[in-house]
């Protein structure tokens, strides 16, 4: 006859059961992280790629050259362009 109710064998078992338990919320936390950033990423990308970095305003801006954005101002470049 088996008699379960020893020290013995309910340990493991009770310590397997948390350890199986603890990993699956590890790996549910895992998940909902990678979903996160991946969400995120997806929603700010589309945002950095309709920058138009063929203008000569965005370039000299980007760069830093602050008389040649100054210049193209006074110039009359639409400084609201979105294409």
């Amino acid at each position: 006859m088996n008699n379960h109710t020893g020290l013995g064998k309910m340990v493991p078992d009770r310590f397997a059961l948390y350890l199986k338990n603890s990993l699956r919320k590890h790996i549910c936390n895992l998940l909902l992280l990678v979903l996160a950033i991946s969400t995120l990423s997806l929603i700010i990308c589309p945002a950095n790629l309709r920058a138009n970095i063929d203008d000569g305003l965005v370039q000299a801006a980007y760069v830093g050259k602050l008389k040649k954005v100054r210049s193209l101002i006074t110039k009359g470049v639409d400084i609201n362009q979105t294409d």
